[in-house]
Order: C-alpha cells, then structure tokens, then sequence
C-alpha cells in the first residue's frame, strides 16, 4: 500500500480547517445565545435593593367557577 504525502497533508490540512470552524461556530453559538438569553430574575440584588415576595395562602375548595379558572390559568391546577 502506497501512502502518499500530498493526500496525507490534504487531509491533514482538512481535519485542521474543519476543527477551526467547528470552534468558531461553537463559539458563535455560545455567544448568540448569551446574548438572547432573557435575564436571570433570581440573582441577588446589588445596592440597597432588597427583593421582596409573598406567599399567598389559596384555598382550593373554592366552588365558584370563576375563582377555579383563575387558578387554572395562573398556577395550572
């Protein structure tokens, strides 16, 4: 078998081509989607600022109609 070194360096010369572009590519991604990514609402605040919740007590017995589809709509009950 007969190995030559223009094919052997060709194809050298690919996998490094290839390599390279699949980095960039990466890369590319990567950044598109830092860039997209919404912003994270759970961080802690910097500065004087201070994050406040409530938890709300809901009683699920609720037999009106119109409080059972709000339930469903806003918490998926």
């Amino acid at each position: 078998m007969i190995i030559s070194l223009k094919m052997f360096w060709k194809r050298i010369v690919f996998f490094v081509v290839f390599i390279c572009l699949v980095l960039v590519v990466s890369g590319g991604y990567h950044w598109l989607f830092d860039l997209m990514s919404p912003l994270q609402s759970n961080k802690l605040p910097r500065g004087e600022a201070v994050k406040v919740f409530t938890i709300e007590q809901v009683t699920l017995e609720s037999n009106n109609i119109i409080d059972r589809l709000r339930l469903f709509y806003w918490y998926g009950q």
